[in-house]
């Protein structure tokens, strides 16, 4: 029974026991734990401030740094600022000399031209004096004028036209009659002339097509050469054929176009569609110089001829217009050309194979006179084509037309005068009336 409480009293003692063991376990594993977490804390505070003075160090040793990058910039300024102070201290003191001399050169030249000035006032004193002068001398004139006589009025009108005549001669030659080409644009034509040969049975065996130039009067007159109308009638060929063969020519067809105009189609045929023509009825040929025959005789075969004569002052021929005439030339009444006065042959030499299209383009050519007889010699160029256009003196009159040329190369030209043309030109009108 003893035993049993004695096993009971060491049982309860033992849960005791064992129930301050445990109790005292869990306290030593609280405060472990507490201890543990405190120790945990601790580190962790002391790992943030240790991180947060590293990072301060390092913000630190980057501002040292950059402030002593800072300094280095600003005393590598103050150097350069020094240097710099020099060179634009020099850079100005040259600024200052560059000005100093260019100030004495303008005032220099300021000087010159003052003067130059002064020069130029003194001239127009000097001119204004010599106008005055002038101006007195011709009030002086002026008033001795109105006590001048006929006689001396007469004087000073031939003296005017003589200062008339001086200034003209002033001006080119060239281009007064570039002038006078410009002018009377239109006046000049090429005329075109076709002519058959018949047979006697009436058929055309040939035909003969010859070019020339002529000129328009008032009134729509027009003058040219008979040999440009009628060539058979001129050369010796010709007129051979037709003795021995029985033929004889009937003119077709004439037409005349003004420079300037279009006279050809292609491959250089006429063009009758415009232009004056006797088949459009706006051309008529009213009359031609009377024949002047040469009676002659050929070698074989035998056979006697007659060819109209060439050096003769029988060789124009007078057509007339029909409708409106826009420009036209003047016929000199009264020419009296000398010896060297300059003139100018108007025409379309070698006729239509000087035309480069299909325009009449004129071509003039100056010269002087070389000396007056029954025609007129001149200088310049006078070529198959020119034959019938008109001699030009300065005054824009014609005082002759072109015809034909002499010597052994051709090179001077001879023109009928202008009478022959106004007798020829009084009985066309006669004729047309």
């Amino acid at each position: 029974m003893l035993e049993r409480v004695l096993t009971i009293k060491n049982l309860d003692t033992k849960k005791i026991l064992r129930t301050k063991i445990d109790a005292l376990a869990k306290r030593n594993t609280v405060r472990f734990f507490t201890t543990l977490f405190l120790v945990l804390l601790l580190t962790i505070i002391g790992t943030f401030f240790i991180t947060i003075f590293a990072k301060d160090k390092v913000i630190l040793n980057e501002t040292l740094l950059a402030w002593e990058r800072e300094l280095g910039r600003q005393h590598r300024a103050d150097e350069i600022l020094k240097k710099g102070g020099k060179t634009h201290t020099n850079k100005i003191k040259e600024l200052n000399e560059i000005a100093r001399i260019t100030l004495n050169n303008h005032e220099s030249r300021l000087s010159e031209h003052d003067q130059r000035l002064n020069e130029s006032g003194a001239r127009l004193s000097e001119h204004d004096r010599q106008i005055n002068d002038t101006t007195e001398n011709f009030k002086k004139l002026i008033n001795n004028v109105q006590d001048f006589s006929v006689v001396e009025t007469d004087k000073i009108q031939k003296a005017l036209d003589e200062a008339c005549k001086e200034f003209k001669a002033r001006k080119s030659i060239v281009e007064q009659f570039q002038q006078i080409s410009a002018e009377h644009k239109g006046s000049v034509v090429l005329v075109y002339a076709s002519t058959d040969i018949v047979n006697s049975k009436g058929f055309v065996v040939d035909n003969i097509d010859s070019y020339g130039s002529g000129f328009i009067l008032k009134d729509g007159w027009v003058v040219t050469c008979k040999h440009v109308i009628q060539p058979w009638k001129f050369y010796d060929s010709t007129r051979i054929a037709m003795k021995i063969s029985g033929y004889h020519a009937k003119l077709k067809k004439i037409a005349i176009w003004t420079d300037g105009s279009r006279a050809l189609k292609e491959k250089k045929k006429p063009d009758l569609s415009v232009g004056y023509n006797t088949e459009l009825g706006n051309l008529k040929l009213v009359l031609t110089s009377p024949d002047e025959w040469e009676h002659k005789t050929t070698s074989f075969p035998f056979a006697k001829y007659d060819v109209h004569v060439i050096e003769t002052n029988s060789d124009i021929a007078i057509l007339k217009i029909s409708g409106k005439i826009d420009n036209y030339l003047k016929l000199s009444s009264d020419p009296h050309p000398q010896k060297l006065d300059p003139i100018m042959v108007m025409g379309f030499p070698v006729g239509t194979f000087c035309l480069e299209t299909q325009i009449a383009e004129l071509s003039p050519a100056l010269g002087t006179i070389r000396k007056i007889e029954t025609t007129i010699a001149v200088t310049a160029p006078i070529i198959g084509g020119n034959s019938g256009g008109p001699l030009i003196n300065l005054d824009g009159e014609v005082i002759g037309i072109a015809v034909r040329t002499i010597g052994p190369s051709g090179n001077m030209g001879l023109c009928l005068k202008a009478s022959h043309i106004w007798n020829y030109l009084k009985q066309a009108k006669t004729a047309y009336k």
